[in-house]
């Protein structure tokens, strides 16, 4: 009778221990598959920007590499005021360049950033696999410790019969 009622706390620790484990486990799939959402997400966000950036870039060189020959730069000079008009047309190009070189190095940061975030959402799915792991080795203690209350319960019972 003390060794049943021994058995039985311990079998219901274990219980309990179980369920808490596989609650935490629980909460922990769920935030992993966020993390993989969000990571799929950046990913997607990422090609995008790299896309964007691309374009970007085309466009800078274009903007940077005029299509302007030496003679229409010889035939703006030579109209009235075209010295000024090419000034400014050299100085847009300079500006232009500025704020795109700033759009790209903001983009940059951000692609540094989200694959900070990848980074970290691989790591916490190592994570959950090394928990899984152990809640395999938890499930055989588990079944192992459900063998051994039925042997003690077979005992009791042969025990209590003679």
């Amino acid at each position: 009778s003390e060794q049943l009622s021994k058995m039985r706390g311990i079998a219901s620790f274990q219980r309990h221990a179980v369920q808490a484990l596989a609650s935490r486990l629980e909460v922990m799939r769920k935030a992993l598959q966020a993390l993989e959402e969000n990571s799929l997400q950046l990913t997607k966000e990422r090609e995008q920007l790299l896309t964007q950036s691309r374009a970007y870039a085309q466009k800078l060189q274009e903007m940077v590499e005029p299509e302007m020959t030496d003679l229409d730069v010889d035939l703006l000079l030579s109209l009235p005021g075209g010295a000024q008009k090419l000034s400014a047309l050299v100085g847009g190009a300079e500006l232009r360049w500025q704020q795109r070189r700033e759009l790209v190095i903001s983009q940059w940061a951000k692609y540094q950033d989200n694959r900070k975030q990848v980074e970290k959402a691989r790591q916490l799915e190592q994570e959950l696999r090394s928990f899984e792991a152990v809640r395999r080795e938890q499930r055989k203690a588990l079944h192992e410790a459900s063998k051994r209350a039925q042997e003690a319960r077979a005992a009791r019972q042969a025990v209590a019969n003679q």
